[in-house]
Order: structure tokens, then C-alpha cells, then sequence
């Protein structure tokens, strides 16, 4: 089943406009973390607000499985505390005793993933503070500090080594650790990256100031090389974000280093045109950027084949939504006559939960209304498939249904992969 059938069944179901209104690049400002030890708020019309966290620096940031605050790493106190960006508050500790941390991720099941510096080990930490350790070959992973991802692909992890003594390595492994594989070495990266849902490319922040501010290892290719040139504009990137991979126009989010006046601070980057605009003047080397309120989908396992999925699309409260799973992965070719796109591959699954809802007992909750806040909850049970079943992988694409805009799509969430285990 083509996108263009998935629309019109989306419509006839669910009784959809045609409103010809398009708004899909995230919607909620943006957020960074530096290496003064400030967090800053860039909100929508780029008003710079900032609360000054510990004076040893700040380390990662990723958006919370509530997709409002967010989780920030400070190094000089081995923890990872919880901020409010509305407030600008501290509203919690979730963990503490993670060595020095540095890139973090949220992996499928709703474990944040953080990488230490001090001893070249990943810790795994649950949403109620839990922590253990992915052990990883020393000899593998030295300096973990140039980034951090879970593969929306495989659901395998990304992570960046610094360490020059052998080669830097951009390597994939397994989520325990296992399988490790290296996809480019010779990067003098900086402290993030990210992928991009539409290529399957990944971008790596450049401390490279003499031949790149950017690098990119195109899908499959060998290894990366410059793909944005240093300007007096923008001389590195130390921290990256991807945009909504729906968004019609595809761009990144960047976290200067500070170089100097002139190029430090927050840009966004044409990923088609590499045109830069800057963002935010900020006085510091950004060790994190994310967009605010991205996370409009999240999973939480709670036991084996287990999931809670958490739906929050804060722009759209008392609307309609619906989940949409697919088993055969993401499709990134195909455009709705909008511009925006569906990152899924549509088969019978989709059809099914199109046209008659949940799919018992596997699916709960995957059409339904969002609450006052743009909140709602659903889960999916796999739990009754056996071990035969093991790897099988869930991609679920989440939408917004609102009739202002066109087709009635509201917005279109980021897929989510989901890994029985």
C-alpha cells in the first residue's frame, strides 16, 4: 500500500479536511547546554533565556521521556539532573555515580544511554534512576566524548571516539555492547552527531577548523569526509540536532564552538543548500543542542515484548492522533503534495490499524483523543510471541489529526523503532 492510498484511507476513516495549512518543522524553540556550566532556552521568537547549572561545565542533552524537560550530564559531579527549560529550575537528580558524562541518548525501551569519558564505559540508566553497565573492549572504546545516537535503522547505537591514537573512530555496536563495527576513522570530531531519518547519512560536529566545520558519512559509504567547509561564519560544530524528518525542509540544528564572537552560538544549517543562519549568540562552546518538545513519541519497556508508549503533540491538545506500525521499516522517498512526509513503509499492519483500530492483543490505545495537554497513552504487547520472535524490529510512526491543516494532519512525529528481546 502506497503513501498516497494510506492518505486517502486516513481520510475516508477518519473524515479529514483538505485545508491546504502546512506546519511541521518543530514548533517549540530550541535548547542548549555549554561548557560555562549554563543551560539556555532559545524560545520560537530566539529570546535567549539561561540558568547557570555548575561552573565545571555541562555535557549532553537529551529531551525526557515526558517531552518537557530535559536530561543535562554534568561531568564534575558524575550525574544527570533533570531541568524544567519553562521554569529554568532543577526539578530532580535522575542519577548520579556515572563517572564524567558526555554524550547521552535515549535508547528504544526508554533507558537513557550516557557515555564516560573517565573510564570509556556506557552506562544504561532506567526512568527510576537504575544504572548498569554496557561493558565494552577497552581496546574499542577509549574516549567516548564525540556523540551518541540510537539508530531509529536498527535501533543499534552510534557513538564517536575521540581519541587520535587510533584513528577517532566512528563506530556502530549491538545495545549491549557487542558487534562493534567501525564505519570511519580520521574525523577530528567535536561532541555530537546525528542521522538523518530521510538518507540514513550521519553528521559529525568538526573540531577541524582548517578543512571542515561539518562531517558526513553518506548510507553505506566507507567513511566520512568534510561536508560543510569552515566560514567566518561558522568555524566547527561541536554539537548537532536533526529536524523533524517530516519537515519539507531538511535542516540542522548546530552548537558552535567558541571560536570567536563571530561564529560561536546556535545556527541552523540547510541540509539541501547548506545555507547558515545563526540563531543565538552564546558565549559559550555549546556541548549539547536539542529542539524543545521533540520527543512526540516515547516507549518505556516494562517487561519482555512489553511497551508503554507515551504520545505528546503539545501544539495540538483535545485533537485526535494515530499510531501507525509498520514490520517492513522506514520509506523516506515519497512526499504528500504538501511537502511533508510519512517516514514508514506501509503494509498490512498499517492497513489493519487504519481501518479497524487496535489490532487485539497486540496494540492499545494506537487511535484515540489527546488530553488538555496534547498528551495520551497507548502500549503494545508482543509479549505472547516466543523466542522465535526475537530481532523482530516495530517501526510506529505517530500523527496528529487536526482539519485545519492539510489532508488534516496535524503534525507528523518521528518514527520510533522497537526491538523484541
Amino acid at each position: 500500500m502506497r503513501h498516497a492510498l494510506l492518505i486517502a484511507v486516513l481520510a475516508a476513516v477518519l473524515g479529514l479536511g483538505t485545508t491546504p495549512l502546512a506546519a511541521q518543522a518543530f514548533p517549540g524553540g530550541y535548547l542548549a547546554v555549554g561548557e560555562n556550566g549554563y543551560f539556555y532556552r532559545v524560545d520560537p521568537n530566539l529570546t535567549v533565556a539561561s540558568l547557570r547549572i555548575d561552573a565545571g561545565g555541562l555535557s549532553g542533552l537529551v529531551i525526557d521521556l515526558d517531552n518537557r524537560t530535559a536530561l543535562v550530564g554534568v561531568p564534575g559531579t558524575g550525574s544527570v539532573l533533570r531541568v524544567d527549560p519553562d521554569r529554568l529550575a532543577i526539578v530532580g537528580t535522575l542519577a548520579t555515580g556515572l563517572g564524567q558524562p558526555a554524550g547521552m541518548a535515549m535508547d528504544p525501551n526508554g533507558r537513557l544511554l550516557v557515555a564516560d569519558t573517565q573510564g570509556g564505559r556506557l552506562f544504561k540508566v532506567s526512568p527510576d534512576g537504575g544504572v548498569s553497565t554496557i561493558l565494552i573492549a577497552p581496546s574499542l572504546l577509549r574516549s567516548p566524548r564525540g556523540g551518541l545516537l540510537a539508530s531509529v535503522f536498527s535501533t543499534d547505537l552510534v557513538l564517536q571516539d575521540t581519541d587520535p591514537a587510533h584513528g577517532a573512530p566512528l563506530l556502530r555496536m549491538r545495545r549491549d555492547g557487542t558487534h562493534v563495527t567501525t564505519l570511519s576513522t580520521g574525523q577530528k570530531p567535536g561532541l555530537g552527531l546525528a542521522e538523518h531519518i530521510l538518507t540514513g547519512d550521519y553528521y559529525v560536529g568538526s573540531a577541524d577548523t582548517s578543512n571542515a566545520a561539518i562531517y558526513r558519512l553518506p548510507s553505506g559509504a566507507a567513511g566520512a569526509a568534510a561536508w560543510l567547509a569552515p566560514t567566518s561564519t561558522l568555524v566547527g560544530a561541536a554539537s548537532l540536532a536533526a529536524e523533524r524528518a517530516s519537515a519539507p525542509i531538511q535542516r540542522l540544528l548546530v552548537g558552535a564552538y567558541h571560536s570567536s564572537p563571530q561564529s560561536r552560538g546556535l545556527y541552523s544549517v540547510d541540509l539541501q543548500s547548506q545555507t547558515i543562519t545563526k540563531l543565538a549568540d552564546l558565549p559559550t562552546t555549546l556541548t549539547g543542542v536539542a529542539f524543545a518538545r521533540s520527543r512526540v513519541l516515547a516507549a518505556i519497556r516494562t517487561e519482555r515484548g512489553r511497551w508503554t508508549l507515551r504520545v505528546n503533540f503539545p501544539d495540538f491538545p483535545d485533537r485526535q492522533y494515530i499510531l501507525l506500525p509498520s514490520l517492513h521499516g522506514l520509506h523516506t522517498s515519497e512526499r504528500l503534495p504538501d511537502g511533508r512526509r510519512i517516514c514508514l513503509i506501509p503494509d498490512l499492519v498499517t492497513q489493519i490499524l487504519v481501518y479497524l483500530g487496535d489490532i487485539g492483543p497486540f496494540t492499545r490505545g494506537f487511535r484515540g483523543g489527546l488530553d488538555a495537554s496534547g498528551a495520551a497513552a497507548a502500549a503494545l504487547d508482543l509479549s505472547m510471541l516466543g523466542p522465535w520472535a526475537d530481532g523482530l524490529v516495530v517501526w510506529i510512526a505517530p500523527v496528529a489529526i487536526d482539519r485545519k491543516h492539510y489532508l488534516g494532519l496535524g503534525a507528523i512525529g518521528d518514527p520510533i523503532a522497537l526491538e523484541l528481546e
